[in-house]
């Protein structure tokens, strides 16, 4: 699956198999993904090795992606890791780093409406629930969002409250 989604792309999204939310709000860049578990398998590194030139992106915190992948993909490419302190973060650093000038943004609260979001629009996911509000509302402040779209069961009143700013 990897072989035909690379391409000629040398940019590599590396998500948790087990906790996979993390990469949902990545899978809107479009990139390949990389799914892992506590280690990369033996034929995908076999396979990653013979590519050149490769960037890996980790998206999630050590206790999601370990430092046992990391140091694998390091002996192929050069690795980075966006991450924030929760799920919820981690959807803002993720959106900073891919979509830093968007003018739009899609809300959701799951893994299942992540995965149809994902889909939907050329823009950032951010995960939201009524809990943790503020990460996403400090990232939207200075933005000029001109399209929001909800995805799945969160109320009219969070989502309100996150696009407000």
């Amino acid at each position: 699956m990897l072989k035909h989604a690379l391409g000629d792309e040398k940019r590599i999204l590396v998500i948790s198999g087990a906790q996979y939310i993390d990469g949902i709000s990545a899978a809107a860049t479009g990139l390949p993904i990389l799914l892992v578990e506590d280690f990369v398998h033996f034929y995908q590194l076999d396979f990653l090795s013979r590519k050149k030139g490769l960037e890996f992106i980790i998206v999630g915190s050590i206790d999601v992606v370990n430092s046992i992948v990391a140091k694998q993909l390091a002996e192929i490419g050069k690795v980075m890791r966006i991450e924030g302190r929760n799920r919820y973060e981690t959807s803002v650093e993720v959106a900073k780093y891919f979509f830093p000038n968007t003018s739009k943004i899609t809300l959701v609260d799951n893994e299942v409406d992540g995965l149809v979001a994902s889909q939907l629009e050329d823009g950032p996911i951010l995960i939201v629930n009524n809990n943790n509000l503020e990460y996403s509302k400090e990232y939207l402040k200075n933005k000029n969002i001109t399209k929001a779209v909800v995805v799945g069961g969160l109320s009219d009143y969070i989502a309100n409250e996150v696009i407000s700013k």
